[in-house]
């Protein structure tokens, strides 16, 4: 599951994030939060 969220510090713009939870497994990562962007990118790796 993968859900994008956050509030922009700026009106108009969102500070995104990505949680990502395996279900069944207790593992939850988030990523750092992007700010100001509509088209954020993390580059970040997990291992599930």
């Amino acid at each position: 599951q993968q859900q994008l969220g956050g509030r922009g510090s700026a009106p108009g713009l969102p500070d995104p994030f990505a949680k990502v939870v395996v279900d069944g497994s207790g593992q939850c990562h988030s990523t750092d939060t992007v700010k100001n962007t509509l088209d954020p990118k993390w580059n970040q790796h997990y291992d599930l």
